[in-house]
């Protein structure tokens, strides 16, 4: 889109091409051509992404790497905040998204605009580290800053649409469409008005909720007005491309993150055993093979304009299953190896001989040993308050005269503190940690363990759930993007039930954690690498089908 003179403002319409005088035309054939061109404008569209829209998206995935350093999702808590935040981010971009790939120019006004819409996602990477629970401990000046970014956004946005009216202003037909895009989005910024100065009272906490209830207005009317006027319709943009595009970004940021999870293990351990190296393995095939399945089945342009619309919709859910998903799958590499660490290096301390004789040689010399390891050698992070209190507690199990009672406290202490250590430096930190030590150590160790018993149950599920949401939404986005051909080819819907039926399976899964057997399963390298092999029955079905219906073409 480079150019030597750069416009101000320019024109989002395709040039015309005027009469020849040599050319042979009917009496009144040109009247009816300008007629049908005054009331209806062609808009210059674009076959893909231009420089400026995938720069834009650069703002989107730094964002989400940005939140995801500060946010591991190990609760319904946690999980809602995330869910929370990629809504804010997703619903931001894809405004701008839905404006660019039909009326996009390159001038200064344009590049303004969009300077502004950078800020804009500076702004959310400003807010996004601090954003939580917004149901406790309301953060009220969070809140605030958020509502004026989403305000500027969509002024800018009434802008563009705007200047957009400008230029089609003598095109009859252009004039309610666009009018009326601009009143919705005029609606949402008078919201977004009335929840900042809510805010600013601090009326009520759940004021964040009003966030949300405009974002589905927003895009259900961009959505409805491009499905009834057709001027405003995203047939012949590239709105596939771009969405596609987000995906490709998403599962980029999945990568990202096993790629942390593996620095994890290296910095804390520097060990990668077998069933580690497996599980980096299958974590990074689920998101080839996502990959394959999802780019397999996207045909550009060959979708109805409702189809389409329906299509981009249900990006949103798929997005945020595919973010969760991949999210798992890094996790799970990090949990697999905490769990590898803790019964390797825990197992050699008997815990039962140094409690009924402290100052027995070996015993003590083995916990003094892990607990250098683990507390005093700077290894993991460790507060100061904890370091004290393990010192203590190897002095107390070191002196001939302590008490059996003071014994037991102390290696209770040490166990709970041994346990939070490990897995809260790999990122298992529960929601709710349970209290001190107290005098029945037993049952603080119990409590304890099964807090972190709880995170892990809580990423099996959801790490399963979305692995099978993901099959199915990929088969819900292949049956809405089937081009007239594949509808008569019956294989084709093979494919698209494959998709679904292992979907549901793989939801199914997740009743494991109702039993021990999910952990069972989750202590075990198969966890992650039953999802691969899912997906690969997945990718084996879609080439099958596919080679057939090539053969049918054929014949």
């Amino acid at each position: 889109m480079s150019q030597l003179h750069l416009p101000i403002f320019k024109s989002p319409l395709e040039a015309i091409t005027p009469y020849s005088s040599t050319d042979k035309v009917e009496p009144g054939e040109i009247n009816r051509e300008i007629d049908e061109f005054m009331n209806e404008p062609v808009f210059k569209h674009y076959e893909e992404s231009t420089n400026l829209q995938l720069f834009f998206d650069l703002f989107f995935v730094a964002n989400l790497a940005s939140f995801n350093d500060k946010h591991e999702v190990n609760s319904q808590a946690s999980l809602g905040t995330y869910v929370g935040f990629f809504c804010v981010l997703w619903f931001t971009w894809c405004q701008v998204t839905l404006c660019d790939v039909r009326f996009i120019t390159d001038s200064v006004s344009e590049r303004l605009a969009h300077a502004c819409h950078f800020g804009v996602m500076v702004g959310l990477a400003v807010v996004g580290p601090q954003f939580s629970e917004l149901d406790h401990d309301t953060p009220w000046g969070l809140m605030r800053k958020l509502s004026i970014v989403l305000i500027v956004s969509r002024t800018v946005l009434i802008f563009q649409y705007g200047t957009v009216l400008v230029f089609v202003w003598k095109y009859k037909k252009s004039r309610l469409p666009l009018i009326t895009t601009m009143l919705t989005l005029l609606v949402a910024v008078s919201v977004y008005v009335a929840i900042y100065i809510a805010l600013v009272y601090q009326t009520s906490p759940l004021l964040y909720i009003g966030w949300y209830m405009v974002f589905v207005f927003e895009a259900v009317s961009s959505i409805a007005i491009a499905a009834r006027w057709q001027v405003l319709s995203f047939e012949g943009t590239h709105l596939i491309e771009r969405m596609s595009c987000l995906s490709l970004i998403i599962l980029g940021e999945g990568v990202i993150g096993v790629c942390k999870s593996i620095v994890k293990i290296e910095k804390y351990d520097n060990t990668f055993s077998s069933a580690a190296i497996g599980g980096i393995t299958c974590s990074v095939l689920i998101i080839y093979l996502v990959y394959i399945l999802y780019f397999d089945n996207i045909h550009e342009g060959k979708s109805t304009s409702i189809r389409q619309h329906i299509w981009a919709c249900l990006h949103f859910p798929f997005h945020v299953t595919l973010v969760l998903l991949t999210e798992g799958a890094s996790q799970f590499v990090a949990w697999r190896h905490t769990i590898e660490y803790v019964k390797d290096t825990f197992d050699g301390v008997d815990y039962l001989t140094i409690a009924d004789a402290p100052n027995t040689t070996e015993a003590f010399a083995a916990l003094s040993s892990t607990m250098n390891t683990v507390i005093f050698d700077g290894l993991f992070p460790v507060s100061l308050h904890d370091a004290k209190v393990a010192e203590l507690d190897l002095q107390i199990l070191g002196d001939n005269s302590s008490t059996p009672a003071q014994s037991s406290l102390a290696i209770g202490e040490i166990q709970v503190l041994l346990f939070r250590t490990v897995f809260d430096a790999y990122g298992f930190e529960p929601a709710k940690i349970p209290p001190a030590i107290g005098e029945d150590s037993s049952a603080d160790i119990l409590a304890i363990y099964d807090a972190y018993l709880t995170v892990f149950k809580f990423l099996f599920g959801y790490f399963f759930t979305c692995g099978g949401l993901t099959l199915i939404w990929i088969g819900v986005l292949s049956w809405l993007s089937m081009s007239n051909l594949e509808y008569r080819a019956r294989w084709r819907f093979v494919a698209i039930a494959t998709n679904i039926l292992l979907g549901v399976g793989l939801c199914l899964l997740t009743l494991l954690i109702l039993t021990d057997a999910a952990l069972t399963l989750g202590t075990s390298p198969w966890t992650i690498t039953i999802c691969v092999f899912v997906f690969m029955i997945a990718i084996i079905v879609d080439q099958v089908v596919k080679n057939k219906m090539h053969r049918f073409q054929g014949e």
